[in-house]
């Protein structure tokens, strides 16, 4: 036998928030997420210059990129590097090609 669902209960089960899951950032939303801007990255502060520029704490140069739902950069010493970029609830990560997650902040 079926038991009807008592109407408060219905309410609150589908009231309820879903868990947050990461949600893919696109290009473009990548780009304009970083363009012209500093963030605070494995202790050291990331700069994203309008022009495509980058750099790491004074130690690191290249460029960047955003293609493939990735921020991309091409290092001065010819090494490359794409990070996923996925939204979470509120905060924004960067994901690794090992799956480690970095807070873009």
């Amino acid at each position: 036998m079926i038991r009807p669902v008592p109407a408060l209960l219905a309410l609150a089960l589908t009231a309820a928030p879903a868990l947050a899951a990461d949600q893919p950032l696109n290009n473009a939303a990548i780009a304009n997420l970083v363009s012209g801007k500093q963030f605070m990255l494995n202790g050291g502060i990331a700069t994203f210059g309008k022009d495509r520029s980058y750099n790491f704490a004074g130690l690191f140069g290249g460029e960047w990129r955003a293609t493939n739902r990735s921020l991309c950069i091409a290092f001065a010493t010819g090494e490359k590097r794409c990070d996923r970029v996925v939204k979470n609830g509120k905060s924004i990560y960067l994901i690794d090609a090992s799956g480690q997650r970095n807070l873009l902040k």
